[in-house]
């Protein structure tokens, strides 16, 4: 009857034919970034899983898209919104013009990420934040308008 094989000739074995592993060939890769999400796309049927557009409503009573929620004010100089109370919804629509003497519109920073003040709204809507809140937002398309569903339970900030 022949000895049993030691453990310490198994782990010889072992540790002279190590196991095969692939790793990614970043500088070599054949497909651009774009394209190797185009092709997961096909596959799966999905878009890549994206963080929710935002807004931040400032303790200063102003409101600014964080960087997920810019495009939506990109190349517009003004918002107005409406708030439908029946569905506790505020709808921000970005605006061509901006003209000073309407008390409706708000003329956003020279950067849409610089956001709008939201003094009016506030006080409209009872709100008094001492800390900044985030609220996730949309793009309505059929509107061309940004909604909000005030019903959310907003991220606390600081």
């Amino acid at each position: 009857m022949s000895e049993p094989e030691s453990a310490s000739s198994r782990i010889e074995e072992a540790t002279d034919n190590p196991p095969e592993t692939t790793e990614p060939d970043t500088e070599n890769s054949s497909l651009s970034d774009d394209e190797k999400l185009a092709s997961l796309t096909e596959l799966t049927g999905n878009d890549p899983i994206r963080k929710p557009p935002k807004l931040s409503f400032r303790a200063a009573k102003q409101i600014a898209p964080l960087d997920t929620a810019t495009e939506f004010f990109e190349g517009y100089k003004a918002v107005t919104y409406i708030f439908d109370e029946d569905d506790n919804t505020l709808w921000i629509v970005p605006l061509n013009e901006y003209d000073e003497g309407d008390g409706s519109t708000m003329k956003l920073g020279s950067s849409p990420g610089d956001g709008f003040n939201a003094r009016v709204l506030y006080g409209r809507l009872n709100l008094n934040y001492e800390k900044t809140r985030r609220f996730d937002c949309e793009w309505v398309d059929e509107h061309e308008a940004v909604k909000v569903d005030m019903d959310q339970t907003p991220e606390k900030i600081g």
